[in-house]
């Protein structure tokens, strides 16, 4: 299957596969300036077409988020194979991004070039994602695979995402005046959910401003489940309310020096949830040596996150003769806050006497952050530097508090569980971090050869307050404070086998700074005899990685195929058991660096023009096979997706008013697990193939509609990436299915 999908992946599509391709490889319409691909900023912090980039990058256009029907992040990666979100379909829905099975904070994200609030999860009732983004005003996508700390500095260790949203400029050049109106509208059968839109812009060639406000509400995700039962065993969705609300602002303002933009930003999503998988009964008759019984009868959550930001970015020019040629100066301020409540009946049997409690929990997660960052362009001779500095400041809140009342007695206590809240699972902390990088794009032979060389020192500082909540929550443990440095280097290289037609190869360090989480993460359960502690001499995450590759962008089409392998070492395992502390008699936890870890693969995408069979008719593809070692254990890392492919075959009408695809994805089994990473044997994934038809037709020239079949054989299926660690014999794993035949659809409109 692999030679014949390279086969056909090895030449590209025209401006009609642009249109309409759901890869992200896309090429523009086939001309001396457009035929080395895609202008992209991620891979080099300077705009560079992709043929002259030596790294992985995938581009998403908005023409193909509004084409394929996307409304969140994981919809947006569906065609993407190596790229994965994962998803609780329990409760908390889409948490993070995969790349080449390297995820959450591995991955940096950036919205508009300001890094995105940090993700954090613990228990049953926590958990905090980084699914914030309105995707309807994005501009495009850039994803980088593989490490990118040479120019991002740490968190990039797996990769980065960079979402891009639009200007103003973006939406007045379609009706070629000084004020457009938009209006959107959306419906999803997936999830039954509805989204409304309504977009202003305004301006002339100096002066432009935009608002945007667009709303998405729904209800729980369907599946493939059939068990409708109120308690573990339930396989069919557990009820559920969402709505979320997305603001974006901008002006912009263009002088002869540069050019400013001003934006401000919001989004807020709450979900209600009744959570019937979490009902059921547990027996510690056998521990205790007595009848000791609890049962939850009943468990709602209200889950609430925020997200604003403001930002000024000024994209400048250099003086004439000057030691600069441009430049781009970003101030930001960025305020991230989860908030997560549950609420729980529960009857307590001890013996023969049985009590009902109501219980209260919540979760807050708070994320201030301030930052700038500048970068340079200077170009002379054969060289372009690119240089500058990057700032960040952030002041780091959690908490969980609540309470159980007797329901027959009307007493009210602070102790649940092993918890006497109010407890934090870190300290009040502040991070200071400070990055200086520098890359050249070197030319050689009249730009054939470019030899690209970057490195980047950062600086991160950990401040730990031992505030009076953490003293009470882990007692015998001090909070500590870190600082730490690291160098990242980089070297690439483009070869130009013709104008259209370039190798690649770089190698790339990434890191990973210790996260404010596992330096000081502290607990004290003394009912059940155990504390964790902290640990100040975390060495930071690293990764090393050798990328090899081909890219072609001409008049026929586009591809892109490589090969890489990727070294990680001194990964952070948050709680690992240094034994029975005979000075306290507690079992104890601490973080420690213990994970070596190897990945590597081979990735291809592309699009093919059949004109010569029928004219606006194209295919496309991409596929990614992965392979992850743990070298410690000498087992598969089941972070990696098994391998995947995507087949296209689509149609752009001559007048370029209508178009269709009909999309195939085809995924192996997976049969590489480590099957003690649980201590049971794990449920792998049976491989399957699923098809989507796609098409969107212009009404008018300003009234557009996108309608989506997907999933047309209605087929049972399961991701890797949202079951992995699920035991065999889970009684509940149809939970973890996907939709079957759904629809989507779209109409947008403007004047």
């Amino acid at each position: 299957m692999i030679p014949l999908l390279l086969a056909n992946l090895m030449v590209a599509g025209t401006a009609q596969a642009q249109f309409a391709s759901s890869t992200s490889t896309s090429p523009a319409p086939a001309a001396s300036t457009t035929q080395l691909g895609p202008m992209v900023v991620s891979v080099t912090r300077s705009r560079q077409p992709v043929l002259n980039t030596a790294a992985s990058i995938t581009v998403i256009g908005s023409k193909e988020i509004e084409n394929n029907l996307v409304s969140n992040i994981r919809e947006m990666v569906r065609y993407l194979p190596g790229i994965s979100v994962t998803n609780d379909p329990a409760r908390f829905g889409n948490q993070s991004f995969n790349i080449r099975g390297i995820g959450g904070n591995r991955v940096k994200i950036l919205l508009d070039g300001i890094p995105a609030p940090s993700a954090f999860s613990i228990g049953n009732f926590s958990n905090s994602g980084r699914n914030f983004v309105g995707v309807n005003v994005l501009k495009r996508v850039e994803i980088i695979r593989g490490p990118a700390s040479a120019l991002y500095g740490s968190e990039a260790v797996g990769g980065v995402v960079n979402f891009i949203t639009k200007d103003p400029g973006d939406y007045l050049m379609l009706t070629g005046g000084d004020f457009y109106t938009g209006l959107g509208a959306g419906w999803s059968s997936a999830d039954d959910s509805f989204m409304g839109s309504g977009t202003l812009a305004f301006g002339d060639h100096r002066n432009q401003g935009m608002v945007v406000f667009t709303r998405r509400q729904g209800h729980e995700l369907d599946n493939y489940g059939s068990t409708d039962t109120q308690d573990s065993s339930r396989t069919t969705p557990n009820p559920q309310d969402y709505q979320a609300n997305n603001l974006l602002a901008k002006g912009v303002f263009n002088r002869d020096w540069g050019t400013l933009t001003l934006a401000l930003g919001a989004h807020h999503g709450d979900r209600d949830t009744r959570v019937y998988s979490a009902l059921g009964t547990d027996d510690f008759s056998d521990m205790f040596g007595f009848p000791f019984i609890i049962a939850t009868t009943g468990m709602t959550g209200h889950d609430e996150a925020d997200r604003s930001r403001a930002s000024a970015t000024l994209d400048f020019n250099g003086p004439q003769d000057g030691w600069f040629d441009s430049g781009t100066a970003i101030v930001y301020w960025q305020y991230g806050n989860t908030q997560q409540n549950t609420r729980e009946r529960r009857q307590k049997t001890i013996r023969t006497q049985t009590t009902n409690y109501l219980i209260h929990r919540r979760f807050t997660f708070t994320q201030h952050t301030a930052g700038t960052s500048l970068t340079l362009c200077s170009g002379f001779a054969n060289h372009l530097l690119v240089y500058g500095l990057d700032l960040r400041h952030r002041n780091l809140r959690e908490m969980r508090d609540g309470f159980q009342k007797n329901l027959d007695t009307g007493e009210v206590s602070k102790t649940v569980g092993p918890d006497t809240f109010p407890v934090r699972d870190f300290p009040l902390s502040t991070t200071w971090e400070a990055g200086l990088f520098i890359e050249d794009r070197i030319a050689f032979a009249h730009g054939q050869f470019l030899l690209i060389p970057g490195l980047r020192y950062d600086y991160y500082r950990l401040d730990a307050d031992n505030d009076p909540v953490f003293r009470h929550t882990s007692p015998n443990t001090t909070p500590q404070d870190l600082s730490d440095s690291t160098w990242s280097p980089r070297l690439g290289a483009v070869w130009k086998l013709t104008r259209e037609t370039s190798l690649f190869a770089q190698y790339a360090h990434g890191f990973r700074s210790p996260t404010y989480s596992a330096v000081n993460v502290g607990f004290t359960n003394l009912q059940f005899g155990y504390t964790a502690i902290p640990n100040p001499n975390l060495k930071p995450e690293t990764s090393d990685s050798l990328e090899l590759g081909i890219k072609h962008f001409g008049s026929a089409g586009s591809f892109t195929v490589s090969a890489y392998y990727t070294r990680f070492d001194d990964f952070i395992e948050p709680l690992v058991s240094l034994g029975v502390d005979p000075d306290t008699g507690l079992l104890t936890f601490q973080a420690q660096n213990i994970g070596e870890v190897t990945i590597y693969g081979i990735e291809a995408h592309g699009t093919l023009g059949l004109g010569f069979i029928s004219p606006g008719l194209f295919l496309n593809g991409a596929l990614a096979w992965g392979v992850g070692n743990n070298e410690k254990t000498d087992e598969p890392l089941n972070s990696v997706s098994p391998p995947e492919a995507v087949i296209g075959l689509g149609y752009l009408a001559p007048s370029g008013r209508w178009s269709l695809r009909l999309m195939g994805t085809f995924v192996r089994a997976e049969t590489r697990v480590d099957e003690g990473a649980q201590g049971a044997s794990q449920f792998k994934t049976p491989g399957y193939a699923t098809f989507d038809l796609l098409g969107n037709v212009h009404l008018t020239d300003n009234l557009k509609l996108v309608v989506g079949l997907f999933n047309l054989t209605d087929r049972k299926y399961w991701r890797w990436s949202s079951v992995r660690g699920r035991p065999a014999g889970d009684p509940a794993i149809g939970r973890y299915t996907q939709p079957g035949f759904n629809v989507g659809a779209s109409l947008h409109m403007y004047w």
